[in-house]
Formats: structure tokens, sequence, C-alpha cells
């Protein structure tokens, strides 16, 4: 490929590349989002204990494990958290019953965290920043929690609504960016909690890894795309270079002359400089005795003459003879002119002295 080609694939290719780490950052990002959502939903069920040892909220119960196998309902009783003045709620074990009693115990801690308006959505943002800091990375972050009323999912003892609405938001700050899945908490999920993060555009380039599998792609690209063009580049001035006279053909790139039976026979310059005239000379394949002398010997045609008639003498030799399809006439005082016989020009030629080459 030439120099200004060259120059100018190199721009764009430093273009392609620079606009391909658009999408190194935007797999950053949702790498970044990603293990922020999976370190949520580790850490939640975890933030309903914590709350209970920074407010000092004793826990209770005891249990025995064949008592806990054979209950057959949870009640559910508090002075405040219930609809329309109702605090006590029956749930049957077809609902809720958890295969061990520490997840029956965590679950009941904190639904009753909920009802009691302790779990405390300042506490969880804090931990939720908490959480990012520890992961090395700066954001504004904020908890939601999405209540559900406990009695409009357990209207009777031997029923749930899957599809109980939500009827509170608890939110200290509103932050905009990513969301992460949302986590429940309490008996039967009847939370659910949401955390907001609005990811700076520093720690997304921090994370970001400058050679991935875009730029890895799109140098691969670039070099199959260069040496297609140059292969291009070289065919076409090959193609450029191989002149067709009758069923002959002028390689000039090679600096011979082809046949149509596969011989060929190497040029000289003086017959290279010939068979090139009469080439650009077409269609009409005339030239001047005065243009070829002045072109190949930088002679007027008056002391060129010998020359000349021994270059037309030899040109009837290599080109004329071996193909019946061509007739050079001379111009008396003018020059000569190469006819060719359309009735005996064989078909595809083009491609028949290409596949020889």
């Amino acid at each position: 490929m030439n120099h200004r080609y060259t120059y100018i694939y190199i721009l764009l290719a430093v273009m392609l590349l620079g606009a391909s780490y658009q999408l190194n950052y935007r797999d950053s990002r949702e790498a970044v989002c990603e293990s922020i959502n999976e370190r949520f939903r580790e850490e939640v069920p975890y933030w309903g204990d914590s709350i209970l040892s920074i407010r000092d909220i004793p826990r209770w119960g005891r249990h025995s494990s064949e008592a806990y196998a054979r209950k057959t309902e949870t009640k559910i009783i508090g002075e405040m958290g219930f609809s329309n003045g109702v605090d006590t709620v029956v749930i049957s074990a077809r609902y809720y019953l958890p295969k061990t009693y520490g997840e029956y115990q965590h679950k009941n801690y904190e639904t009753s965290l909920m009802l009691c308006e302790e779990y405390e959505i300042a506490l969880t943002d804090s931990f939720f920043s908490n959480l990012l800091t520890s992961m090395g990375i700066e954001a504004e972050a904020a908890t939601e929690l999405h209540a559900k009323d406990l009695k409009e999912m357990f209207p009777t003892a031997d029923s749930m609504n899957v599809n109980a609405p939500i009827r509170e938001v608890l939110v200290a700050k509103h932050v905009e960016g990513f969301v992460t899945d949302s986590v429940g908490i309490g008996i039967c999920d009847q939370g659910l909690m949401v955390g907001k993060v609005a990811v700076s555009r520093h720690t997304v380039l921090a994370h970001m890894r400058w050679v991935s599998r875009w730029q890895i792609a799109l140098i691969l690209l670039l070099a199959a795309g260069y040496a297609v063009a140059a292969y291009c580049q070289k065919t076409v001035a090959r193609l450029r270079s191989m002149k067709i006279i009758g069923n002959t053909c002028i390689d000039l790139d090679a600096n011979v002359i082809r046949y149509w039976d596969g011989t060929t026979q190497p040029l000289t310059p003086t017959k290279s400089a010939l068979l090139s005239m009469l080439a650009d000379a077409a269609p009409d394949y005339r030239l001047l005795k005065e243009d070829i002398c002045q072109a190949i010997w930088q002679r007027n045609a008056k002391d060129g003459q010998a020359l000349y008639h021994v270059a037309v003498s030899e040109l009837r030799t290599y080109l004329v003879a071996p193909d019946d399809a061509l007739t050079l006439n001379t111009l008396p005082r003018e020059g000569i002119q190469l006819v060719i016989d359309p009735e005996r020009l064989y078909p595809h030629r083009h491609l028949h002295y290409w596949r020889r080459r």
C-alpha cells in the first residue's frame, strides 16, 4: 500500500482505537455495577442484625427442634404497624416455616423492626456507603425500603396474597444512578431493600481495562483489513500493468509478453516502451513516427529513422506474427497503426492471462 493510503489507514485505525474505549468504559461500568449488586445482595440480610446491635434491642426466644418441626402457624402480635387497627396476624406454616429456627428467628426480627419503625434507612445508607468504600468504589449511595402491609399479605391464616401492594417507601435521600436488584427482608419478603448508586467517572476509569477484547479484536480486524487492502491495491496495480492487445498480453509489471499458448518472451526497454505507447493509443492504436522517436530515443524522425524501422520490424515478429487477430499497417511518412480483427478474438482474455500469472 502506498504511503498516502497507509497514513490515512493509520489515522483511521487510531480514531477507531480511541472510539473502542467507549466500549471498555461501558464494560467497566457494567462490571462495577454488577460487583456492587452482588455485594449488596450478600450484605443486606445482615443489616437487620447490625440495627439490632446498634439500637441495643435484645434478642429473645427459645425453641425445641421437635416443637419447631410440628409448628403449624406463626402469630405476629404488635402494638403498631398493622392496618385497620388490627394488631395480630396469623400465618400458616404452609407459607412461612423456614428450614432452620435461626432463619425463622432472623426473619421475625426483620419484620418486627419494620413494624416498630426501627428499620432506619439512615443506618442502611451508612451501611451501603461503608460497603462501597470497602470495595474501593467512589460513589454516592442511598437505600430504599419498599414495605408491604403484613395483614394484606396474609388476610387469613390459610391464605397469602402474593400481589399485595407496596404500602410504604422509606427513603432518607435520593440518588440518581444504578439501581440494584431488590433484596427481600422480613417474613415472606415483606420488605424489599433497593440500593441506588451514582458511580463516579473516576471509579469507572480506575477499574477499566486498557487492553480488552475490543482492542484485540479491532487490532486483528485492522491488520486483516490492511492486508486485504494491500493485496487488493497490488492486484489492481497488476491488472493495470497487464495490457491486452488482441489475444496477446503485455505484462509491464513482469516486463514480459505473454502469448495465448502460455509461452512468454522477455521485453527489452525499447520493446517495453513501444508496447506501452501502443497500448495507451487504444482504441485506434495509431502512433506517429515522430512521437515514437522522441519518446524512446529522444531523436527526431529523421535521425531516429533507422532505429524506428528496426523497432517496427521486431514488433511484427514478436507481437503481430504470433497473433492472427493482429495486423500492423504502415502509414507512409506518418507512422504505424495496429488493426484488431474482432472476429478472431478469444473470449475471457483477461481471466485467461490472470490465471496464468
